[in-house]
């Protein structure tokens, strides 16, 4: 039996939600240049947890990426349940041009527009749906650095989560847009003789806050290019820190997402029968793909859900509703024949395909041929 409950039960007073966000994918700071995220990314997955990726749009489409490593990097994370959040465009502020905000101007102290915020927000919100195939609903301001123009902006443009020191964690900051504030960093720029005295000091701080917060959210940073990263340093920590909490807390300790903490504590959950539920929400690349005259998409459902299947065009115009209805826990196929909402062909050429549930959203290219 599968119960959908509209509140989440209360965890053991000393049991928390652990979040691993992840700052800075490729930031532009320093030359260095590991060449995955592998190793630290499987470390989490050994302990049991996930990772939020807060991720600069930009960079996938900057020298950075030229051999598109990053991108099959972050689309393999995704597959594996793995979070996108998003950090801006691109890292840079357009008045003064520093490299260290993007929202707010530090330099001159300033804001930009609403129109401003929201046509940067939606920039990178298309360089990761294209590139990525996500369309993130959590964000985290560069530099740190927003003001109340910003968190309109985030609301109007469908974002839900926000993570902020600006405001107090577990409380709306603007009608709808929701804060779960990150807690410390220990590894930045860490060498060997911190190694110990920054795994107990962050081991404290958890057993401090954590319980008392009913989550924890732990920073890194610049996965991609810190030399911490490449000579193992950080993934032999994260691992260690993981053991150090399974042992302490065992099943008290809910590893999870940046979007799902903040969902699961702001009320908005479900109670699975896991002997049945599928470990993701997810979606196949659809098949075949060119196509002509039709293709399949499978997606799988973790629990029962909304589920809306949408076909749009390359100007984002809704071509189609393939489906708009509730779906028990399962792996479902659905077929688009190449048709708009009367039933009539549509012109040659790309098109997205989008698997929406609740805050859940997943996109897929697809090329059509005549």
């Amino acid at each position: 039996m599968m119960i959908i409950l509209p509140a989440v039960l209360p965890l053991r007073a000393d049991s928390i939600y652990f979040v691993i966000r992840v700052d800075d994918i490729f930031s532009s700071s320093t030359s260095y240049g590991a060449a995955t995220n592998y190793n630290f990314e499987r470390a989490v997955e050994a302990g049991g947890g996930k990772v939020t990726y807060v991720t600069i749009p930009h960079r996938l489409i900057e020298w950075h990426n030229a051999t598109g490593y990053l991108t099959r990097e972050l689309e393999s994370s995704i597959l594996r349940g793995h979070e996108i959040a998003q950090h801006g465009q691109d890292h840079r502020c357009d008045r003064c041009a520093s490299t260290g905000h993007e929202m707010f101007c530090a330099t001159y102290n300033s804001g930009f527009t609403l129109s401003q915020q929201k046509n940067n927000l939606a920039a990178g919100f298309r360089l990761l749906r294209d590139t990525v195939g996500v369309i993130p609903v959590s964000f985290v301001s560069p530099g740190h650095y927003e003001d109340s123009v910003t968190y309109r902006a985030l609301a109007e443009s469908g974002f839900s989560i926000i993570s902020t020191t600006k405001h107090p964690t577990k409380s709306e900051v603007y009608p709808g847009l929701y804060n779960l504030a990150p807690n410390e960093e220990f590894t930045w720029l860490i060498k060997e003789p911190d190694y110990n005295t920054k795994l107990n000091a962050a081991l404290a701080d958890i057993d401090l806050r954590g319980p008392e917060q009913g989550y924890y959210c732990l920073l890194f940073h610049d996965p991609f290019i810190r030399p911490s990263y490449e000579n193992g340093i950080v993934v032999r920590w994260v691992k260690q820190l993981m053991d150090s909490l399974n042992v302490r807390y065992g099943g008290r300790i809910v590893y999870t997402t940046l979007t799902d903490a903040a969902n699961k504590l702001r009320g908005i959950t479900t109670i699975k029968d896991e002997g049945l539920m599928p470990e993701l929400f997810s979606m196949s690349e659809v098949f075949p793909n060119p196509f002509n005259p039709e293709t399949s998409v499978n997606f799988t459902v973790p629990d029962y859900s909304p589920i809306r299947l949408e076909v749009f065009d390359i100007t984002g115009k809704s071509v189609k509703v393939l489906t708009d209805d509730y779906y028990h826990t399962g792996t479902y196929t659905l077929r688009w024949q190449g048709t708009d909402e009367n039933n009539l062909p549509v012109a040659s050429g790309t098109y997205f395909i989008k698997l929406s549930s609740g805050s859940m959203h997943l996109i897929k290219k697809a090329l059509l041929l005549k």
